[in-house]
């Protein structure tokens, strides 16, 4: 159900900047558009990138809780791998050998060996990235999602090798200014921008907040969260940025406080918990304090409608239990990014949240048919 690869606070690291021998004020931004796939409760927004000479296409998440790119190889005869698009390195004529392995759990369940090529994104042209060639993908889940790799958005500090991200890449060969990117997303699909913000897609100023691990994670100090009158985090939590999910990620103790405060039951699953659609409306707002600013988020920004065969829809809560989280720990997901527009900034070390605009809660639309034709909770 989930893809998840979450680099926790524990991790250290450092990566220094890169620099390009021209004039950063003279290069533009660069912008990938991104699909939102939700069918039968499984959901990802993914884009596209391609590597080798002459262009191979992937269509690929682009995951903040990762610093290493991959895509699976022709070598790969996996279930998961015989269904996607293959790179072939044969077929290219830039390929470079690499041949160093790497192995990602947390819930990837991918391994291979690193591979250099050119890489583009967004009409960028990497000449030279070095990403994993996946050989073997057992992510139960793996068969349900429409991506073929993964284009990492974390620290290279925590890639195999401290191999540099197509962000560090695309710095050092002067194709962006500098080492940021701002995250769009809404009920259709969204935008990733590389190398700044599009200002157009958020309204006031952006509230930012220092990273409690330089150079390794996008884990910050939030202040206290609210649902309605139950108050977590007095002292505040540690949340990590994760692209690779809609749901806030929170440990199996905190999520069943909160969604017992929802009125919430659990099913399939431990940690995952329905809600009654027709009372959706009644549900109190989630509010997340991050440095002096209440973000606030309604119980139709905060829950999932899922639509299955036979127009079956299934409201879950998007609160879910997971082992990667411990005590304080939360994660934000793309159910948050739907809210609020986010500026990752690799260079400073901050993260920063504002009002997105031209974006309509994720759950308006369908909401109505939802009242009369949902699936029991009993």
């Amino acid at each position: 159900m989930f893809r998840l690869l979450l680099v926790c606070a524990c991790l250290v690291g450092a990566l220094g900047a890169s620099g390009a021998t021209v004039n950063i004020a003279l290069l533009p931004t660069a912008t990938e558009s991104l699909v939102n796939f939700h069918k039968e409760g499984y959901h990802m927004f993914h884009g596209e990138m391609t590597v080798g000479t002459p262009p191979q296409k992937m269509r690929v998440v682009f995951e903040t809780a990762s610093g290493l790119t991959y895509v699976p190889s022709l070598k790969c005869e996996d279930p998961a791998c015989l269904i996607r698009h293959r790179y072939d390195s044969a077929a290219s004529s830039t390929y470079k050998a690499n041949g160093t392995p790497f192995d990602i759990g947390y819930g990837q369940n991918t391994s291979g060996f690193l591979s250099t090529d050119t890489v583009s994104i967004a009409g960028l042209s990497i000449k030279s990235q070095t990403f994993g060639e996946a050989t073997s993908e057992w992510n139960q889940y793996a068969l349900k999602f429409p991506n073929d790799g993964l284009v990492g958005l974390g620290f290279s500090s925590t890639a195999t090798e401290k191999t540099p991200t197509p962000l560090d890449s695309m710095v050092s060969e002067g194709l962006i200014p500098r080492r940021q990117f701002g995250i769009w997303l809404n009920e259709s699909g969204g935008e990733l921008t590389l190398g700044g913000v599009n200002q157009q897609r958020f309204s006031g100023h952006l509230t930012t907040v220092d990273l409690v691990t330089p150079n390794t994670s996008w884990a910050f100090k939030t202040g206290r969260i609210n649902v309605g009158n139950l108050r977590l985090c007095d002292d505040g939590c540690y949340a990590f940025m994760v692209t690779g999910t809609p749901y806030f990620l929170v440990s199996y103790e905190s999520a069943k406080t909160i969604n017992n405060r929802l009125g919430a039951k659990e099913v399939f699953t431990t940690g995952f918990y329905v809600l009654d659609c027709t009372t959706l409306y009644k549900l109190p707002t989630l509010t997340i304090r991050i440095a002096g600013r209440e973000f606030n988020m309604s119980p139709y920004d905060y829950t999932i409608i899922n639509n299955f065969p036979g127009g079956l829809q299934m409201c879950a809560s998007g609160i879910l239990g997971s082992p990667y989280m411990k005590g304080s720990m939360f994660s934000l997901g793309t159910l948050f990014m739907q809210k609020f527009y986010a500026l990752y900034d690799m260079d400073a070390n901050t993260i920063g949240f504002a009002d997105s605009v031209s974006n309509t809660p994720a759950n308006t639309k369908g909401f109505a048919d939802s009242v009369s034709n949902t699936l029991s909770l009993s």
